[in-house]
Formats: C-alpha cells, sequence, structure tokens
C-alpha cells in the first residue's frame, strides 16, 4: 500500500472543511429555495434548526420551514430527516395542501382503498378459517373411536386377511359351510 500517512488531526480537519463546504453550498440553495417559497407565501423560510433547539419536534441541525405568525410565536415545521433543501419541498407542501380539493379526494380515495384492502384480508382469513375446519372435520370422520389419529380405519382390508375373517365369523357362528348370515 503506497500513500502518504498523515496524522489525525490533519484528517480530520480535511473532513472538517469539507463538511463545512457542503453546509454552505446547502444553505446557498436553500436561500434559493427560499425565495421559491416566498413566491407561494411570503411568510415562509427555509432554514436549519439551532444546534441548541429546545422544541421538541426540532433536532439540532435539521432542515424546517419557519412560518411567521404576526402576533405569535413562529411555527416552525421540519422536514423529513436526511433529505437536503431542494425540488421535493414544492411537492411535499403541495401534497400536504388541505385547502386543495384534489388532496382530499386524493386522501379519501387511500382510504377506501385502505378499507378494501383489509376487508378483503378478513374475507381471505374467514374462508382460510373455513377450509381448515373442513379439513380438521373430514379428518375427524375417517377415525372412530378414542384412538385419535394413530388410528385409521378408512383402510381397505386385503383379500386374503378378509376370508381369514369371514371364515372365523362362520366359525364362530357354527354354520354350515357355504351359508352366508
Amino acid at each position: 500500500m503506497s500513500g502518504l500517512l498523515l496524522p489525525r488531526e490533519v484528517v480530520a480537519e480535511e473532513i472538517n472543511a469539507e463538511i463545512a463546504e457542503q453546509l454552505v453550498a446547502e444553505d446557498e440553495e436553500a436561500k434559493l429555495w427560499t425565495k421559491e417559497l416566498q413566491r407561494i407565501d411570503p411568510t415562509i423560510e427555509l432554514r436549519r434548526a439551532a444546534e441548541d433547539a429546545d422544541d421538541p419536534e426540532l433536532q439540532p441541525g435539521q432542515w424546517c420551514l419557519r412560518k411567521k405568525v404576526p402576533g405569535d410565536v413562529d411555527a416552525y415545521i421540519p422536514l423529513p430527516a436526511g433529505r437536503p433543501p431542494g425540488s421535493w419541498i414544492l411537492e411535499w407542501l403541495s401534497a400536504a395542501d388541505l385547502w386543495n380539493p384534489n388532496v382530499h379526494r386524493d386522501r379519501k380515495e387511500a382510504k377506501r382503498k385502505m378499507r378494501e384492502a383489509k376487508r378483503r384480508v378478513e374475507k381471505l382469513r374467514a374462508e382460510q378459517r373455513q377450509d381448515e375446519m373442513e379439513v380438521a372435520v373430514r379428518a375427524a370422520r375417517r377415525i372412530r373411536g378414542d384412538g385419535g389419529l394413530t388410528k385409521r380405519t378408512d383402510l381397505k382390508v386385503p383379500p386374503a386377511i378378509a376370508r381369514e375373517r369371514r371364515e372365523a365369523k362362520e366359525r364362530k357362528l357354527e354354520l354350515p359351510p357355504g351359508v352366508t348370515p
């Protein structure tokens, strides 16, 4: 392995510098998306949560939307974790827009499909239970007495054994040979 071994401090500095560059690039992109969001609503701003954020909904360093509410505390809406700012924010906001009738229709449709899926699952489970009960009933009818599943009475007797049993039964009854009871 060829290469220069560097002290840990130098490597840590390089890593920190790369992270800082990424943060600066993300902050620049966040400014562009803030302008785009303010075209929709001038009171919205895209920000990164402070490292000492005490809001239980926010994680330190997480991206969030800040909604300025006049005369009240600003509202913070956390964005899904691990995603840097981008065009997906507009889609995410439009999917959560409860003033849009299409969103209501889509949500109602999703709930309807979920209910139908649950009904299908319950119907399938009921059919499977019935099938299992039918199999158990058929098995119980094949078995007589206290033998349980260890004793089978549905087997045919070989002809030679059947003949011997008939002859033994005839001798027991002491009927003349050739006379059937």
